[in-house]
């Protein structure tokens, strides 16, 4: 998927991806899955457009919902998680959530990610690594 730091390196594949939806070209598989999200969520479809324009918009790096960047990365990291299942258990816990009252997968993924990061917060500001049990443990009370 995608990775590192630089957020440059992220709206680049962003604003590339656009252009190519935009062109109707041909998309490769990782590029398929950022396309339907970027589908998913047409309040996000300005923010490419004003790339395109050369205008790069700043957004509040504190917010999951304001920072279409950072939601859209946060929802492909979800998607490796579930492919990968790991942390190990994150498949059988989705499934278990999709099976349960939460028939929306779209907005599952968004409790789901709320989770992802308040706990990646949680662990940035207390300066450890991410505690894959924790946020498991977080996720199966979703279910609950």
């Amino acid at each position: 998927m995608l990775h590192g730091t630089d957020r440059s390196n992220y709206r680049d594949f962003f604003f590339k991806l656009w252009k190519k939806m935009q062109t109707q070209e041909k998309l490769e598989p990782l590029e398929q899955i950022a396309a339907a999200l970027i589908e998913q969520h047409p309040e996000y479809h300005d923010a490419l457009l004003n790339m395109e324009n050369d205008q790069p918009q700043e957004f509040p790096s504190n917010n999951l919902y304001e920072n279409p960047f950072m939601h859209l990365g946060m929802h492909m990291g979800l998607i490796e998680q579930l492919q990968l299942d790991r942390p190990t258990g994150i498949r059988a816990v989705y499934m278990k959530l999709m099976q349960g009252d939460a028939t929306d997968e779209h907005q599952l993924q968004h409790q789901i990610m709320d989770i992802m990061g308040q706990q990646m917060w949680d662990a940035m500001h207390r300066g450890v690594d991410f505690d894959e049990t924790k946020y498991l443990e977080a996720l199966g009370k979703l279910a609950r």
